[in-house]
């Protein structure tokens, strides 16, 4: 593996805020071939910590997993997998001493591979055509907390690369530098990749593409900005949101939102013209994840994708009207019956599709329906005034701004 000189953490003046990760990537789209080495500067949060946790994609070959000057690491592949990353093993690294809150400790890794295996729903590819990578499939050591980072990619010169962050070039290679923490460090790369940028006064999108027309993106960009807006007035708008909006070569794998961008699949010139509306709501549903994000994904992310999908059920009321929005609702109520209850559901359950993107969406309609438009909008708005992202904490703000009835009923519909 070739050896690439690092810059130094004195460059990032929030070192001390959160961990930062300087990674040499070598990608080969054509052979599936990821080459990676790099430094994790980990800022330890707990009062005492030995062993370091990291997960990555089973098929990498790992020359080397430091942690300052112990080389101390095994690879667990007995325990179950995260949901979202059926194909990660955990590697566990050991240092020599007990690192306190507040410490950094160096994590220094090196390894490759030739990646093929992923499921094929996976939001996460890497193909000749199209290369789309993150946590899904984690390429990175993926640890579960924010982090900032500065990327340098090596890649065949027709490929075009995407990553969060200030972009350059140095050496042939492409160089992210990404001071903004973040949870996932996404690259995608294609050979007719080409990223245009819309400026406004409250906003400004980067639209990350592999060849939609003209007249799509104008069309895409004009929804966004009524989307946008709409959920502004009803919410609490956002101080300057600047966000990336990658449409993605893959078929499969639907879209999901990080903290800065948001990643859509399957999307074609000819579909968004057709069905207009349906891609409204597929916007508006991962736009809204830009208010309603910070609960936990157990049973508690109703709170994110119950509050997002409902959010984009109303976007569709507010721009095609009460009845293509009351033909959703119909659906939905049809897709709920004989699911398990919100309250409490294993986040593996077979219902927790069901359970989060239609019965959750439709209780919220009810409390809705129960205290008014007005009074429903104006709850959404302090729950994200109040950045509350716990049920007990919704639970609490319901009863303020309610009764103590309200509370307890909708309480029981969790449960039902």
């Amino acid at each position: 593996m070739l050896t690439f000189s690092f810059s130094q953490a004195k460059d990032y003046p929030d070192q001390r805020n959160y961990s930062n990760f300087i990674i040499n990537l070598e990608l080969d789209p054509v052979q599936k071939l990821i080459s990676v080495e790099g430094i994790l500067e980990y800022l330890v949060f707990d009062d005492s910590l030995t062993d370091f946790s990291f997960n990555l994609h089973k098929q990498f070959n790992i020359e080397y997993f430091k942690i300052d000057d112990s080389d101390l690491f095994q690879i667990d592949s007995s325990v179950t997998p995260v949901r979202w990353q059926p194909e990660a093993v955990k590697i566990v690294t050991r240092g020599t001493k007990v690192y306190r809150k507040g410490d950094l400790a160096n994590i220094k890794f090196s390894y490759s591979g030739r990646i093929t295996d992923w499921p094929s729903w996976s939001a996460n590819v890497v193909d000749k055509e199209w290369v789309e990578m993150g946590l899904y499939f984690p390429w990175y050591p993926e640890f579960g907390e924010k982090f900032t980072y500065e990327l340098s990619v090596g890649i065949d010169p027709a490929y075009h690369v995407f990553a969060l962050g200030e972009q350059s070039e140095k050496s042939k290679r492409i160089i992210f530098k990404n001071l903004n923490p973040v949870t996932d460090l996404i690259v995608c790369a294609s050979k007719d990749l080409s990223i245009s940028e819309l400026v406004e006064d409250d906003y400004s999108l980067k639209m990350v593409n592999t060849g939609l027309q003209e007249e799509t993106i104008d069309l895409m960009q004009s929804d966004i900005a009524q989307i946008l807006k709409n959920y502004s007035q009803w919410f609490g708008s956002k101080e300057k949101l600047g966000f990336s909006l990658v449409i993605s070569k893959r078929e499969k794998g639907g879209g999901y939102v990080r903290e800065s961008a948001i990643c859509l699949g399957g999307l074609k010139d000819s579909t968004y013209l057709s069905q207009q509306n349906k891609y409204i709501r597929y916007l508006s549903h991962e736009i809204a994840h830009l208010w309603w994000f910070g609960a936990e994904h157990n049973w508690e992310d109703w709170l994110n994708e119950s509050f997002a999908e409902y959010s984009a059920m109303m976007m569709i009321r507010e721009i095609a009207g009460v009845e293509e929005f009351n033909s959703m609702i119909q659906k939905k109520i049809q897709e709920s019956q004989n699911t398990v209850a919100v309250w409490g559901m294993d986040r593996n359950n077979p219902d927790a599709q069901k359970v989060l993107y239609s019965k959750g969406p439709i209780l919220l309609k009810e409390l809705e329906d129960k205290i008014g438009k007005e009074k429903f909008i104006a709850l959404c708005r302090k729950r994200v005034e109040n950045e509350i992202n716990t049920s007990e904490g919704f639970l609490t703000l319901l009863r303020n701004n309610e009764s103590q009835e309200i509370e307890d009923w909708f309480r029981e519909a969790l449960k039902r």
